[in-house]
């Protein structure tokens, strides 16, 4: 008991800080997180302790995502102690994939799905999310497809888009989200190499805390369309909304932490134009953004972006200083 009260005591933030920090279905994360707490009694203390610690701050401290985060990171974390964890092979993914969307769509078209889309994707994604991008990758190289839609749950609003890819489409997204004033809870990017190649980018969004009101959504909707289709450029949308476009990213700290995909831990000041900023400088260095996890941390702002870099040369640490620096 003394042993267990004793840990319990030095890490009492390493759970709060993977949930609001961390991709929590991103395999290695669960791994590392489970390589820390050792066993599932630490495990269930812990997440009980985060839970309390947090929401004795005040009634709105913990939010239905951040539930849905610790949820997914105790399960995923109690299976691998258990020995259970879920079936990492991308191969295996592929074939459930078609196997569950047979029926719905042309065998096919769903196999050639399957064999375009990267194995994170296949091993993080609902199902049921699979089917929307498949049927939305289809109809993509008309035109975006842009979907904003509640989730009372999370109290928060997913938004996908789904469109022909190209280097920066991301930072454009998030220059859009950073115009209308939405929070960045959680980001996914994926790449179907289809032909042309299709981008896969599902966010977590809030509004002054709470679902995107429709309204918004749909003025949103609409911006955003017209930025991806080179009607608008981000940069003249962001100043005719009273942003900056080419305000610098100050950065208290940044991690690199090695890896596939290489995991960039940043701390900045707090604001809500950090995402854009930060995906927009790693981007033009050639970075390809995996998943995000962006919050707050210490009184500052602070996020996780998974990379991979499109042209790897030289050491990955260099690279990310001269991305942030620049």
């Amino acid at each position: 008991i003394v042993e267990t009260a004793s840990w319990l005591v030095r890490h009492p933030l390493v759970m709060s800080r993977f949930i609001r920090l961390r991709d929590v279905r991103h395999p290695p994360t669960v791994a590392e997180f489970a390589g820390i707490v050792g066993s599932e009694d630490r495990l269930t203390l812990l997440a009980n302790l985060t839970w309390a610690d947090i929401a004795a701050v005040n009634p709105h401290t913990w939010t239905p995502a951040q539930e849905i985060f610790l949820r997914e990171l105790y399960e995923g974390t109690r299976a691998l102690l258990q020995g259970r964890a879920a079936d990492p092979d991308p191969d295996r993914a592929r074939k459930r994939l078609v196997r569950q969307l047979r029926g719905v769509a042309d065998e096919s078209k769903v196999q050639a799905f399957a064999d375009a889309v990267p194995a994170h994707y296949l091993l993080s994604t609902d199902p049921d999310w699979m089917s929307r991008h498949r049927a939305w990758a289809e109809i993509a190289p008309d035109g975006p497809v842009i979907d904003v839609r509640p989730d009372s749950e999370k109290g928060a609003s997913d938004l996908t888009v789904v469109a022909v890819d190209r280097p920066g489409l991301l930072a454009d997204v998030l220059g859009t989200v950073y115009a209308f004033d939405l929070s960045v809870l959680a980001i996914r990017a994926a790449t179907a190499e289809l032909s042309p190649p299709i981008a896969i980018d599902s966010l977590l969004v809030a509004f002054s805390g709470r679902v995107v009101p429709s309204s918004t959504a749909d003025h949103f909707r609409n911006a955003l369309a017209a930025v991806l289709r080179g009607e608008t450029a981000v940069d003249d949308l962001l100043r005719s909304r009273g942003k900056d476009p080419d305000r610098r990213q100050e950065v208290i700290r940044v991690v690199v932490r090695d890896g596939d995909p290489a995991a960039i831990e940043v701390r900045a000041p707090r604001g809500r134009g950090m995402p854009f900023r930060i995906a927009r400088a790693i981007s033009a260095r050639g970075f390809d953004i995996v998943s995000a996890r962006v919050g707050q941390w210490a009184g500052s702002g602070a996020a996780t972006f998974y990379v991979r870099h499109r042209r790897p040369t030289g050491d990955l640490r260099e690279e990310v200083a001269r991305a942030l620096e620049g």
